[in-house]
């Protein structure tokens, strides 16, 4: 059984908002986790290689929500690196900015446009979906949660020109239902969050990741790929936050 650490990032800046500012990594950070990563003599994989024999030391990266700072900051710094990622697109909002984050203060951060999406995936970067409209797929009805993930699919393969295989849960949330929604929808693997590390036999519509915050030094990501740091989530608390979000429509 193989150990496969799946990194989450979601945008590299040096400026955010507060509410989002753990999600936003300064990217002087994150060339410096890519050269540790290569020094460490990790092999820097896309979800969809882990479909491939795995190499010794395998790590995953994965970027959440498409922002363009994946497109001008994190793709040059993997091409240095001959490295690559993959990125996972809620498509409602491609040529556009992040409206669902406006409660955050990050409703206008740019997002990735059709024609830069097309060049990440010829970069051969793994272009995943990440449903239509972010939306909470643990609180919607089977007809919504399959629209919006045949729909995410469909976009970005008219835009791509090739198969998309892999998805994230938005917000890492998902249920057993919802896991059979992506199975039913074409896909070969979905990433949860669970800041746990992932194994070789693992559920891959389940798969764990840890989660990349703007405190995540170079010290830091060496304790959490020991799995010094990284624990899963506790089930009661997904429950209660779950029952909270349905209440409040967020």
């Amino acid at each position: 059984m193989a150990i496969i650490p799946i990194l989450m990032y979601h945008s590299l800046s040096s400026e955010a908002a507060r509410g989002f500012r753990r999600f936003t990594l300064h990217p002087d950070l994150f060339a410096a986790h890519v050269a540790f990563l290569r020094g460490q003599g990790y092999s820097i994989l896309s979800v969809a290689g882990l479909f491939q024999p795995l190499p010794e030391k395998p790590v995953v990266l994965t970027f959440d929500d498409g922002f363009l700072d994946f497109y001008t900051t994190a793709l040059p710094i993997l091409q240095q690196h001959n490295a690559t990622a993959s990125l996972f697109i809620p498509t409602a909002y491609l040529d556009g900015t992040s409206r669902w984050l406006q409660s955050l203060g990050e409703g206008t951060r740019p997002i990735i446009s059709r024609r830069q999406l097309l060049e990440i995936a010829d970069a051969g970067v793994d272009c995943g979906a990440h449903t239509h409209s972010h939306c909470h797929l643990d609180t919607v009805t089977a007809a919504q949660g399959r629209a919006e993930l045949a729909q995410s699919k469909e976009i970005l393969e008219q835009i791509i020109g090739r198969t998309v295989t892999t998805f994230a849960y938005p917000y890492g949330h998902h249920h057993a239902e919802a896991r059979q929604w992506v199975m039913d929808a074409g896909f070969r693997a979905a990433c949860a969050v669970r800041n746990a590390i992932s194994h070789s036999d693992d559920d891959l519509f389940a798969l764990a990741r840890i989660t990349i915050t703007d405190q995540t030094n170079v010290g830091r990501l060496a304790a959490l790929l020991a799995g010094l740091l990284a624990r899963p989530g506790v089930k009661l608390t997904t429950r209660l936050w779950r029952q909270a979000r349905l209440l409040t429509g967020g």
